[in-house]
């Protein structure tokens, strides 16, 4: 399997798309597995000749004569994909806000349907989907969809949700009481806000968040030991950083630090 990802040079794109991946096999005798694990994003995959289908506790991709995509987002588990045999797919990373900006639906935690492209784009964008894979070169494609994305930015008022997340994300908010601080609001207007939209609690949005920049930081600072980061998380000490950490990633972080792949700098995953 060859991943690749871009981060987008729009300068209007920038902020809301953290970045475009491709996932990409033309081995037909090729079986393999990645995991990608719980994340502050949403995201829009598209797939060529395949459909993604789900069970209880894996996604596995089925011969389909189509152009397929779904949309997942903001899931609390790693998500473990299984493929066999080609495999091209576009995933379009959409920061948690910035996804209204071109979905006009609320987002929900794990969608798969093969509509949600021409429910948000209209039927064309099946067939401008069509032109992009033919493109073999990862660049010339990442420049075609960020036209395209650019050119489908949508004008909406802002919400109150959005202002939230963007909020925590401008001023590194880490505590549920700095967040209702801040906007002078009950904790059960947050919890409302956040179920409506996203299907998790504003406490277990922020877990999130403390737990992706672990994963991150257990990849830079391999160095560093478990206790140096877990306070530099937010973490109370090791014990409650190992406990949280297994909690979203089903594994220890000492373990997982020799699994992880970073691609580009963008996409933390590990393959089999």
């Amino acid at each position: 399997m060859l991943f690749r990802s871009t981060c987008p040079n729009h300068k209007e794109l920038k902020k809301y798309i953290q970045y475009i991946l491709f996932n990409k096999s033309t081995d037909a005798a090729n079986k393999s597995s990645f995991t990608s694990f719980p994340n502050n994003n949403i995201t829009l995959c598209i797939v060529q000749g395949k459909q993604v289908i789900r069970d209880v506790s894996s996604n596995s991709y089925q011969e389909k004569k189509a152009i397929t995509s779904y949309l997942t987002g903001l899931y609390m588990k790693p998500n473990s994909f299984h493929v066999e045999g080609e495999l091209d797919e576009i995933c379009i990373e959409f920061t948690v806000a910035g996804y209204y900006r071109f979905f006009p639906f609320p987002s929900r935690k794990f969608m798969l349907t093969d509509d949600i492209l021409t429910e948000a784009f209209g039927k064309e964008s099946v067939f401008f989907f069509e032109n992009v894979f033919e493109e073999p070169d990862f660049d010339r494609r990442a420049d075609l969809i960020e036209s395209f994305l650019a050119r489908n930015l949508r004008d909406h008022k802002t919400s109150f949700i959005e202002n939230v997340i963007n909020s925590i994300d401008h001023y590194g908010f880490t505590k549920l009481e700095e967040v209702k601080t801040y906007f002078n609001c009950s904790e059960k207007k947050l919890y409302r806000a956040f179920k409506e939209y996203y299907e998790l609690s504003p406490k277990e949005y922020l877990q999130l968040l403390r737990f992706r920049r672990s994963l991150m930081e257990i990849n830079d600072l391999r160095n560093h030991s478990l206790t140096d980061i877990s306070y530099k998380c937010g973490y109370y000490d090791q014990s409650h950083f190992i406990k949280e950490f297994k909690r979203f990633s089903d594994t220890n972080p000492k373990i997982l630090r020799d699994q992880i792949r970073d691609i580009d700098g963008n996409v933390l995953i590990t393959v089999s």
